[in-house]
């Protein structure tokens, strides 16, 4: 008996759940929704041939600790975000924080004191707060709290897949604030967003969040 509790057919394929272990989607897309067991940076994750630090972190280091990603954006996890994210699916968020999950058991602690997700840009229309839905059902099954409301977006700006590498930086330049330093101070957080492309939402994210006195950790679904 099929005990899926939302519509009965694949969101991303549309063949009906037919199996009990079949929830958001079909056993053939989620068999592809797998942890890219490659070597990585220590620092920021992105994908190298040997074990250490990229050349990028080691001229300069980031605002945050380590940061990861999931797997790629391509192939049915990108599917899977661009749905979730633009076509609201709201269903797609349990399928979606265990892979979150997945990863923080694989290369991260559970000894945060907080989950923050990215603020959001409160001038976009979208129905729900996408990444603060997903870090709440982290939080149901870590334990460890989310801290929302605290790092706020203060400036809208244009989404940054619209812009290159040098305009997203100076797109997010000094669009975020942390509203109580004290909370953080001292406190070991990791931040929440579901794609890293150049890292500009992380890193400027990041900054506020250290400038404050915390240790930042950073984990995304997918790099690009």
């Amino acid at each position: 008996m099929n005990l899926n509790i939302f519509d009965e057919t694949c969101v991303l394929c549309g063949v009906e759940l037919v199996e009990d272990n079949e929830s958001v989607v079909c056993n053939n897309y989620k068999n592809l929704l797998s942890y890219k067991n490659s070597i990585k940076c220590i620092v920021c994750g992105k994908y190298i041939e040997y074990d250490n630090i990229c050349g990028n972190c080691m001229i300069k280091k980031p605002y945050f600790v380590k940061h990861s990603s999931y797997a790629d954006y391509q192939g049915a996890l990108k599917e899977l975000i661009l749905i979730y994210k633009y076509g609201e699916r709201e269903e797609v968020k349990y399928l979606l924080s265990d892979l979150y999950l997945d990863l923080m058991k694989r290369e991260f602690d559970f000894d945060f004191d907080y989950l923050i997700p990215v603020p959001m840009d409160k001038n976009r229309k979208r129905g729900f707060n996408h990444m603060l839905e997903i870090v709440k059902l982290v939080s149901k099954k870590t334990g460890i709290k989310v801290l929302s409301g605290n790092l706020i977006k203060i400036k809208s700006t244009k989404p940054q897949v619209e812009l290159d590498g040098k305009k997203r930086l100076k797109n997010l330049n000094n669009a975020f604030k942390v509203k109580n330093k004290q909370k953080i101070k001292g406190k070991k957080v990791l931040l929440f967003d579901d794609v890293y492309t150049t890292g500009t939402t992380i890193l400027q994210c990041s900054r506020e969040l250290k400038i404050a006195g915390a240790d930042v950790f950073a984990i995304t679904l997918s790099r690009a």
